[in-house]
């Protein structure tokens, strides 16, 4: 029996949690889980936690706009998010 594969987008933030979500991304990946991370752009800190993560979705009531219609996150898809630093999911 094939299993069907799920899929989770998560927002990274910007941050760290981008780095090892993508190594669990391919360690649980058998499992049927999908991985996708978005707001993943490490290398750059002037964009860690700038309007996207866990605490801005938290504090300004707000989505992300790498989540919102066209931006290749389907209607009804499981999200999650992290904040900066990766030790808050939301």
């Amino acid at each position: 029996v094939a299993r069907r594969q799920e899929t989770l987008y998560v927002d990274c933030a910007n941050g760290v949690g981008a780095l090892k979500l993508k190594e669990l991304s391919s360690c649980i990946a058998p499992s049927g889980l999908k991985l996708v991370a978005k707001n993943d752009q490490t290398g750059k800190d002037d964009v860690l936690n700038q309007g996207c993560g866990a605490e801005f979705a938290q504090k300004d009531r707000k989505v992300p706009a790498s989540f919102l219609p066209g931006s290749g996150v389907p209607q009804m898809a499981r999200c999650a998010a992290f904040d900066g630093d990766a030790d808050r999911l939301g």
